[in-house]
């Protein structure tokens, strides 16, 4: 995750996996040299099984949240966190923290001038149908953030916010549910403070959702992973463009 702070560059890199069953890490932040031209080391951080780093900003505030998905004992159920940037130190340092269940993602958005934060779970590690579990959105508050609503996915992997004539919406990457990746991702909008499905879209494997606009047209890329086929799992298999104005009703041809 790259970022900017006071004319300086930074990427964020989360280290997710050592191997031998080992998650607890240190993810690395490294600072962009303008001299050398090389990125060098800036901060080492604690991170339990790493996905995903997302930054944003709230009141001239710099913050960076980490996915943590999982530990060295196959627990899901974990501290994701968000860090501070400490202009006096110069560092990252923990402003708040939130158990998740095996977090793939964070995604920021403002809408009305509030702020939120929607986590990505991916499972939780009882109960027989462990990707069937709720993300959550979380508002900020006073300085820090509280829950503001569930929404119900199946190995969530990705959220993204994007805007079209004005409304707001927020799709979610549907993977898994008990060994089947076909399944439907779903769009939601924003309304009067409520997440309202307006769509379902079929993924298989669903990993990254990505908006982007050309010439005032608005599209929307879906990376399908993989399907699922017992012992013949197949990675060779269409991802997709879905362009609007109806709002991702059609595919690019």
């Amino acid at each position: 995750e790259h970022f900017e702070i006071d004319n300086e560059h930074y990427l964020a890199v989360a280290n997710g996996y050592k191997g031998d069953g080992v998650y607890d890490l240190e993810s690395v932040i490294y600072r962009w040299n303008k001299t050398t031209g090389d990125l060098v080391e800036h901060q080492r951080i604690n991170t339990t099984g790493a996905f995903r780093w997302t930054h944003f900003e709230i009141d001239n505030e710099h913050y960076l949240a980490s996915a943590n998905q999982r530990s060295d004992y196959d627990i899901v159920e974990i501290r994701s966190v968000v860090f501070r940037w400490d202009t006096a130190s110069g560092n990252l340092v923990e402003h708040w923290a939130v158990n998740t269940s095996s977090a793939t993602d964070w995604e920021y958005f403002n809408i009305d001038n509030a702020h939120y934060l929607a986590v990505a779970n991916y499972r939780v590690n009882e109960g027989n149908n462990t990707h069937k579990t709720p993300s959550v959105i979380y508002q900020w508050d006073s300085g820090n953030f509280t829950e503001y609503a569930r929404v119900n996915t199946i190995g969530a992997m990705d959220w993204k916010h994007f805007m079209i004539d004005n409304v707001h919406y927020l799709v979610v990457a549907n993977h898994m549910l008990s060994g089947n990746t076909e399944m439907e991702s779903v769009i939601y909008q924003w309304d009067k403070g409520n997440l309202v499905e307006h769509k379902r879209i079929h993924t298989i494997g669903a990993r990254h959702w990505e908006h982007f606009e050309i010439d005032n047209v608005h599209y929307l890329a879906v990376a399908n992973q993989y399907q699922a086929k017992g012992k013949n799992d197949s990675f060779n298999l269409e991802s997709v463009i879905y362009r609007s104005p109806q709002l991702c009703t059609n595919k690019v041809p």
